[in-house]
């Protein structure tokens, strides 16, 4: 795979790129962690909190992708006849969710906010299967990878959300008992 890659790119090598591929990728998982542990629980109450991190992580995502094969070279290949339908859907969906996210408001800010999430959902999948260096093969080596990373961080996060719900069950159960 590395005799695939370009030798240079922004004035780094396959190493150097990969280092930062893996971080970009690392800090868009934290990204969609926050949606999940932190836009989940309020998302009745606010989709907001929920559409930006998890759009920011799609950003962070796709530019992990960018710094890898190079800026130039993934554009090139996401704008190919072939690939223009899914570029088209999930930049939209990206600009859309964003847009929506700052200027919506209400039940119908609410349910659009929500639509683009999902179809920004659907589009970051078919991004993975396509984009990843090696295809499925690839995806399950760095999902496995990642995985491995990410799960003592899971834990703590599976935890702490446990705990935040705990108490505001209890806080609300003494409230209401008053």
């Amino acid at each position: 795979m590395e005799a695939q890659m370009p030798k240079k790119i922004l004035g780094m090598g396959y190493q150097q790129r990969f280092q930062v591929f893996c971080a970009l990728l690392f800090l868009s998982a934290l990204f969609f962690a926050l949606a999940v542990f932190v836009g989940i629980p309020v998302l009745a109450m606010n989709p907001r909190k929920f559409a930006l991190s998890f759009t920011c992580g799609s950003i962070t995502f796709m530019g992990s992708f960018s710094i890898l094969k190079g800026p130039y070279e993934h554009l090139r290949s996401m704008f190919t006849m072939e690939r223009l339908p899914f570029t088209t859907i999930y930049l939209g969906s990206m600009a859309w969710t964003l847009y929506l996210t700052c200027s919506k408001g209400g039940l119908k800010g609410y349910a659009y906010v929500m639509i683009a999430s999902v179809v920004q959902l659907v589009a970051l999948l078919w991004y993975l299967v396509s984009f990843l260096p090696g295809g499925t093969m690839g995806l399950k080596l760095v999902g496995s990878a990642m995985c491995t990373i990410l799960q003592p961080v899971i834990k703590v996060l599976v935890r702490a959300q446990a705990m935040c719900i705990a108490a505001c069950v209890k806080y609300f159960a003494r409230g209401s008992s008053s």
